[in-house]
């Protein structure tokens, strides 16, 4: 349609990349559908055409469902793997209870 320029494929481990490090790097709590967005917006910014330009994404998931998915093991082997007393008790949305590391 007249609407869409452009249609950018990212391949669904470039999609889980890019969610965890938006956990990581940015403390962005997104779903792997926003790190396919992410990585998308990301790879038109570095084109020559795009430079000095503001390039915008919307961000259409949230990570809450991923928690206990691939998206976040790393981080919860992390947080598995601390000592008890260095770690926060919390509740997430579903009800399962989760450790954290304190802030």
């Amino acid at each position: 349609t007249d609407l869409i320029d452009e249609v950018v494929q990212v391949s669904s481990d470039a999609a889980v990349a890019m969610a965890a490090r938006l956990a990581r790097e940015e403390g962005l709590l997104t779903g792997i559908s926003a790190g396919a967005a992410v990585e998308a917006a990301v790879g038109l910014a570095r084109k020559p055409e795009h430079e000095g330009k503001l390039v915008v994404v919307i961000i259409p998931s949230f990570g809450e469902r991923y928690l206990s998915t691939v998206l976040f093991q790393d981080i919860k082997e992390e947080c598995e793997a601390m000592k008890p007393n260095n770690r926060i008790k919390v509740t997430d949305v579903a009800g399962r209870e989760v450790f954290v590391p304190p802030l």
